[in-house]
């Protein structure tokens, strides 16, 4: 069932709340609703925030590929000199 969270005023337009249900505290600050998970002293990501991380880790992980393959590529390219030079 629905309870409320007791709301507190911290200071002009910064509101406080802790649910006990979630362990997460919902704080108001000028203007931005976030969640604040106390355990590990950090706001929950925004949607806009997780989207954000995401695209940044899929733009790090797809250089990391490139850079993966272009090493492959020098590699064979130097395993096909070293083997032309033993053969001539």
């Amino acid at each position: 069932a629905y309870q409320p969270i007791e709301i507190i005023e911290l200071e002009p337009e910064h509101l406080h709340g802790h649910s006990e249900v979630l362990n997460l505290s919902l704080c108001w600050n000028h203007g931005n609703l976030r969640w604040y998970d106390p355990a590990t002293g950090q706001h929950l990501m925004t949607l806009a925030e997780e989207r954000q991380a995401r695209i940044a880790a899929e733009a790090q992980a797809s250089a990391e590929q490139e850079a993966r393959a272009a090493a492959e590529a020098r590699t064979r390219q130097l395993e096909e000199e070293l083997n032309n030079r033993r053969e001539g």
